[in-house]
């Protein structure tokens, strides 16, 4: 966002924005779907966010999703996500870009 470290509009604002590209991102169906054993509540987690840094989360569609499948849902994943940030006004970080 640029607005600086220790103004006091920085956190509500990360917030605000982040949540709605975190939604945007949802909306495209690019979230896991996961189910709590104890209680069968279902979460949809898209993203782990701090500060600066967002891990997305990804699973393939079946048990049966192939390696090149895979691949490719993560790929279209990271541009989508990679949209969001650019129509918010940021960019990606090629250097703090990976997969694990």
């Amino acid at each position: 966002l640029g607005l600086g470290q220790g103004n006091g509009v920085a956190p509500p604002s990360f917030s605000v924005l982040s949540r709605t590209i975190v939604n945007a991102y949802k909306r495209m169906d690019n979230c896991a779907l996961l189910k709590s054993s104890i209680t069968s509540r279902i979460f949809l987690l898209a993203a782990v966010m701090y500060v600066d840094d967002t891990n997305l989360l990804h699973l393939g569609h079946s048990q049966d999703t192939t390696d090149e499948e895979m691949i490719s849902v993560v790929q279209q994943h990271q541009i989508d996500w990679g949209m969001l940030a650019q129509a918010s006004g940021g960019s990606l970080n090629a250097k703090k870009c990976g997969t694990y």
